[in-house]
Formats: structure tokens, C-alpha cells, sequence
């Protein structure tokens, strides 16, 4: 018990607040001791166990898994601790009150970190997979095909995630643990319509064997619209994997302004359409203009700036978030700006220094814009500053056209 308590001291005293990752990240997060005991969790665990968020601590994987489960699940435990790495495997899960299983497919990493505190610890992330499963099985004898293309995506989808994961380590020290609980959040809104989609068509499949009204060209219609989904999610997880690795020693390359914008804008503008911001880009004149630059790092600090836009004018009653693009002779400017007020003047002078932020506690540790500064000038020569004539929230990127070392 004393090395339990000193683990969740070490989470509550955290600089990086672990608590982001767990509001952020959908389905159950936790983490838990060797012996299956509940050492943090989020809410969406404490709804299911049926109890409050403080209350976690008293509970066991033993509450929400079967016993065949509850073993396969210490197996996969020992297997982490054992051979090292991570494990992805699939459960059913208990909800009180709901008679269904659910199936949830596990990550489950091994936290290095409390080693010198003689309790294994562990951090486990579950989604829920059962409407996934149910559609796979329905159509499996309509289209093998098809099969195979949705298990190449879920195959690329894991090893998207397990890229993420693999970043763990340099996240604790640069807030790359805040940026996946928001990319995963941004992911969730950009699978979820495709995933409706494929789940309509799958009952329209079953409901027309059912009223025996089964044609070729019915058929037809829905698995072309389901092939169709499935590439599109294809180039989500794509783009997520592109997003989220380390390209700090990526070589500079020339892209076009459209490419960089568009990629910056993918992975979030679901989001932003769903939370009813108008998001506007102007960039049609410089569109084919070439920029020579490390692409994944200079979206980084887009999505990034786009990230906090988000997270302060998503409760106005007018929101919005224009990006622009100028051409002077020796630079290209980068302008993103949003309905707020501006950067009051007191904080300018301080809003790219490590760990200060004006969000609310647990919303943000106040490096993503450290960072940021730090991949324009370092990388690119460039600058990042904040407008202060605007009478919005306008940020200032300058990227020299000409970039040495490219």
C-alpha cells in the first residue's frame, strides 16, 4: 500500500498532468497495478463500474471481466513484463446494468517509470469494437474481399497507434503525452461518420435478406459505398501516422502551400465542424506556390496553434478560424487567426515560454506553443510571434523562401 500510495502521488504531482490524456483519450483508460487493482482511471471507467472517479482506487479488473477474460488478461500482463514492449488483444467486458457483452480491444504498455517503487504497474487503454466486430460478420460472406481490405486498415491502424505509443517516452518530457490525447480525440471525429456509414449499409445488407428483396445491383450499391469508406479511413490513419511521428531529422523538401495547409487542417476539421467553427482557408492564389521546409513538423505547429484556437472560441457564440497566406520577396506568412479577443498584452511577452499557459488547470501544460517556436526557428529560420494589432487572436508564421541547408 505505501508503494501504491507514493505511484499516485508521483501522478498527482506530475508537471505533464497525466489527467489530459485521460479525459482526452475515448473508451477506458487506466492504469493498474500486477495484481489487476485500479490505481487511476477515467470517468468513462467509473460509469461503467457504476461509482465515483475517486472511488477507482477499490476497484479490480475482476469487476468488469469474466473469469476466462480476467485470466487472458494477467497473461498478456506478464507477458509485457516478461518479454518487454506491448500487447493489443480483445476482451468482453461486463457493464452493470446492460445485458450485452461488449468487446473491447486493449493497448496495454508496461510503465517503466514506478519500476524502483516494487509494484508492477501498467497503463491500459480499451475501446470498444463491438458495433466493428457485428458489421465484419455480416459481411464477410457478402464480400472477401472486402474482408481483407478492413483487416489491412485495422492492421494499419494499430500500427499507427503503436507508432504513438513508441513516442511515449519523449512525450513525458515535451508534452507529446498532451498531443495524442488530443489526436486521438480529433481521430474519433473523423472515423466516427465513416464508421456510420459502414454500419448503415451493413444493416441495409441484412435487412434485404431478411424481406428476401436481395439483388445484385442492391448489393452492389452498398458494398461500393463501404469500399469507398473504408479507403477513406485508410487515409485518415495515413495521415495520423504521418502526423504523429518524430520527423525532427526529417530533410528539408519542397511542397506546394496547399499541401502543408491541407495536411495541417485534416485531422481536425471534423472536429471543428462538428463544434460549429467556420473554418476558412485563403490560400487559393499561393495554392501551387513551393515552400522548401520539413513538412511534418511545420503541421505540427499549424494543428497545434489551430488546437489552442479550438479550445478557447469553441463556447463563443461567434467562432471562426481563417488561415491566410502571403508571399513577400524572402518569405512566405503564415497567418491563423480566430474570433477571440487577442492575447492580452501582459501574456505576449510570455506565451512561448515552457509550461506557462492561460488555460484552465488540466486543459494544458503550456509546452505546445514552446515547442512550436522552437521547430520554426531551430528548423526553419523562420518566426513565430503574436499579432497584437489584430483585434482578434492572430498568429504570425514567417518561413524564409530560400531556406539554407534544405
Amino acid at each position: 500500500m505505501n508503494a501504491t500510495f507514493k505511484i499516485l502521488k508521483i501522478l498527482e504531482k506530475s508537471k505533464l498532468k497525466s489527467e489530459e490524456v485521460f479525459t482526452k483519450i475515448p473508451g477506458v483508460t487506466m492504469i493498474i497495478s500486477g495484481e489487476g487493482r485500479v490505481l487511476k482511471g477515467n470517468n468513462y471507467l467509473a460509469e461503467i463500474l457504476r461509482c465515483n472517479a475517486d472511488e477507482l482506487h477499490s476497484k479490480s479488473l475482476s469487476d468488469i471481466l469474466r473469469e476466462e477474460n480476467y485470466k487472458l488478461f494477467f497473461k498478456n500482463l506478464e507477458n509485457i513484463k516478461e518479454l518487454g514492449g506491448s500487447r493489443n488483444f480483445e476482451t468482453k467486458l461486463t457493464i452493470e446494468g446492460d445485458t450485452s457483452l461488449k468487446i473491447f480491444s486493449w493497448d496495454i504498455s508496461f510503465l517503466t517509470s514506478f519500476q524502483d517503487r516494487s509494484v508492477d504497474t501498467y497503463l491500459a487503454v480499451g475501446r470498444d469494437v463491438t458495433d466493428v466486430r457485428i458489421i465484419q460478420e455480416k459481411l464477410v460472406d457478402a464480400n472477401k474481399n472486402l474482408e481483407e481490405k478492413v483487416r489491412q486498415r485495422t492492421v494499419d491502424l494499430e500500427n499507427a497507434m503503436n507508432e504513438l505509443k513508441n513516442l511515449q517516452g519523449s512525450m513525458v518530457s515535451n508534452a507529446r503525452m498532451a498531443s495524442l490525447g488530443e489526436m486521438a480525440g480529433n481521430m474519433a471525429h473523423e472515423i466516427n461518420n465513416p464508421l456510420t456509414i459502414i454500419k448503415h449499409s451493413g444493416k441495409s445488407i441484412k435487412k434485404s435478406l431478411s424481406k428476401k428483396k436481395f439483388s445484385d445491383e442492391r448489393v452492389e450499391k452498398f458494398l461500393v459505398r463501404i469500399d469507398q469508406t473504408v479507403d477513406r479511413m485508410a487515409s485518415i490513419i495515413a495521415n495520423l501516422k504521418g502526423f504523429s511521428r518524430d520527423a525532427s531529422n526529417d530533410p528539408h523538401q519542397e511542397y506546394t502551400i496547399q499541401e502543408i495547409v491541407e495536411e495541417s487542417v485534416f485531422l481536425i476539421r471534423e472536429k471543428m465542424t462538428s463544434s460549429g467553427i467556420n473554418l476558412k482557408l485563403e490560400i487559393e492564389d499561393l495554392k501551387e506556390e513551393k515552400l522548401v521546409c520539413s513538412k511534418v513538423p511545420l503541421t505540427q505547429v499549424i494543428v497545434n496553434i489551430l488546437t489552442n484556437a479550438y479550445d478557447f472560441i469553441k463556447d463563443m457564440d461567434d467562432k471562426w478560424i481563417n488561415i491566410s497566406v502571403e508571399k513577400k520577396d524572402a518569405e512566405f506568412i503564415f497567418k491563423i487567426t480566430d474570433s477571440g479577443d487577442g492575447i492580452p498584452f501582459e501574456d505576449r511577452d510570455r506565451i512561448f515560454e515552457p509550461f506557462f499557459t492561460t488555460k484552465q488547470l488540466g486543459d494544458g501544460q503550456g509546452l505546445g506553443l514552446s515547442i512550436a517556436v522552437g521547430i520554426v526557428e531551430k528548423q526553419h529560420n523562420g518566426s513565430l510571434e503574436v499579432d497584437g494589432e489584430c483585434e482578434n487572436t492572430r498568429f504570425v508564421l514567417k518561413i524564409p523562401r530560400n531556406l539554407t541547408g534544405s
